[in-house]
């Protein structure tokens, strides 16, 4: 994410990746303004049959925001009056990487801040790791936020190596040849015994890649954001949202489990905020888009801005990863207290 422009709660910013747009659904919240230009059609004539496309500017209030299908999208209500715009009509502004956002806080609070900081400051973020031993592979791209699982193979270790020339990290690198074309910060195999040794030094043989090898057992599906979260711990993705997501969630459910200084659900949440009790307010994605949805976003904004003012911390985090899912089945959110 580049800064252009900032003075005060102004903030005119491009962001880059795919990965920046989902950190701006975090930064921009309701009854933020946002400037921008946007294309519509107009009609012409007295029988208004010729239509042209005219670009006008538009300052919108943002009422809802949503992120897919690598769009961000940003519903609102206009606030200039132009000659084909009216103050009150709704409107829906796209962007995508590269596009330049001009954005008007009326709040900025402290959560959104580290966002932002996060997107300004990190360097380009996006790893390879793969999770190998004798007969599966699963090659995971992740950042400090998210990760997607690109290849999946199992069965490699079969019999067919007696019977021909192809060796078993011949026939990985093969499945791995064209993700090895990208530019990774960095690339990780990990595994159990020599398989995770043969592979990297044959990935040394025939590319510029000199990988990362780290012990790793299991071999599945399951294990990924374990994986993740113990690369976090070697410095490979250091301070990871990933990871502290993972810490935040165990911290929860040990508390929960032995009875002591925590709740979850709204109403126990605003309670305990209103006594300056909450240390570490933690909120998933998905509770906050359906509080947008359901025009009661304010609330818990409220809510976020009144755990900042007594000195405690609000995370949000993903409700795409197991964490977030697992908060989401308390009700999508919670709080570690002080008392």
């Amino acid at each position: 994410m580049q800064q252009i422009d900032n003075k005060d709660l102004y903030f005119e910013l491009k962001p880059e990746t795919l990965e920046d747009l989902w950190l701006l659904t975090q930064i921009i919240s309701p009854n933020d303004v946002i400037y921008s230009s946007t294309k519509r059609k107009v009609a012409l004539g007295e029988d208004k049959k010729k239509q042209v496309t005219k670009i006008i500017a538009v300052e919108l209030l943002v009422k809802k925001l949503s992120f897919e299908s690598q769009v961000l999208r940003v519903t609102g209500e206009i606030q200039n009056e132009t000659d084909f715009t009216a103050v009150g009509q709704s409107h829906t502004l796209t962007f995508t990487p590269g596009d330049t956002i001009k954005l008007q806080k009326n709040q900025f609070l402290k959560v959104e801040e580290e966002y932002l900081n996060k997107a300004l400051h990190s360097k380009s973020s996006l790893n390879l790791l793969v999770l190998l031993d004798k007969d599966d592979l699963i090659a995971v791209e992740f950042s400090d936020f998210s990760f997607s699982v690109m290849i999946k193979e199992q069965g490699l270790g079969s019999k067919k190596y007696k019977y021909n020339e192809v060796n078993e990290e011949e026939e990985k690198y093969q499945h791995l040849k064209d993700l090895l074309k990208k530019q990774y910060n960095a690339v990780v195999l990990m595994g159990p015994a020599h398989f995770k040794d043969k592979l990297q030094q044959y990935i040394k043989q025939h590319t510029q890649i000199s990988p990362i090898t780290l012990q790793w057992s299991d071999v599945s599906s399951s294990t990924i954001e374990q994986a993740i979260a113990h690369l976090s711990k070697t410095g490979i993705i250091e301070n990871s949202q990933l990871s502290r997501e993972k810490e935040l969630m165990q911290e929860l459910l040990i508390a929960i489990e032995k009875q002591e200084k925590v709740v979850y659900g709204y109403d126990n949440t605003f309670e305990k905020s209103q006594m300056g009790a909450i240390e570490q307010l933690i909120i998933t994605t998905k509770y906050i888009e359906k509080n947008r949805e359901e025009n009661t976003y304010e609330q818990i904004n409220e809510l976020m801005r009144q755990v900042e003012q007594t000195a405690g911390n609000v995370f949000i985090i993903s409700s795409t990863h197991s964490p977030g899912t697992q908060l989401d089945g308390l009700g999508g959110i919670a709080a570690l207290l002080r008392y």
